[in-house]
């Protein structure tokens, strides 16, 4: 609960600075920040304290779509791959968020299939920030897959949060399809 917190309150951030439209947060209390928009780009965080890189890593064998990023995202991978320090691997999850290429989604949730730690919530909080209801299947099974309870409630968490519909959709009553959140 607390991953989601902190993503709304970064990306509230960027809304202001960008005027982008805010999305309907989850169940949130009367007292807490206004909604954020799932269109934002992922921000920079504080430094973490620094881990091992996860285990494996998709290659462009093992994950084509990667093979598919370009420009920015390219270079963003790579330093994802070879960060100088924990700062320099969460811009660069930033930088593959702010692309909003589907390859670059790809990768994000399956570097949190793997992922522990600092990385997993890193890599949990820029799928959310990147805002693509294709992330919910993806998440639903992560979260069933898990053997961590908190693990598991922040996937769910996340899916439920991607399935919400945008402030525009709820205007227009265009609402997702039930079954989307479903799956």
């Amino acid at each position: 609960m607390a991953l989601l917190a902190g993503a709304f309150a970064a990306a509230l951030a960027l809304f202001a600075a960008r005027g982008r439209e805010p999305q309907p947060a989850l169940s949130a209390p009367a007292q807490s920040a206004p909604a954020v928009s799932r269109t934002a780009p992922a921000p920079a965080l504080s430094p973490a304290p620094t881990g091992a890189p996860p285990a494996g890593g998709a290659t462009a064998e093992a994950l084509p779509a990667v093979a598919s990023l370009e420009g920015h995202s390219a270079a963003a991978l790579a330093r994802y791959r070879d960060p100088q320090d924990r700062t320099d691997r969460e811009l660069a999850v930033s930088e593959l968020v702010a692309s909003g290429e589907p390859a670059a989604l790809a990768f994000l949730i399956d570097e949190l299939r793997r992922a522990q730690g600092p990385d997993r919530e890193l890599l949990l909080r820029a799928v959310i920030d990147f805002g693509s209801r294709d992330a919910i299947p993806a998440l639903l099974e992560l979260a069933e897959t898990s053997e961590d309870p908190a693990s598991r409630a922040d996937l769910a968490e996340a899916a439920k949060y991607l399935a919400l519909p945008s402030l525009s959709e709820f205007r227009r009553g265009q609402l997702p399809l039930a079954s989307d959140a479903a799956h």
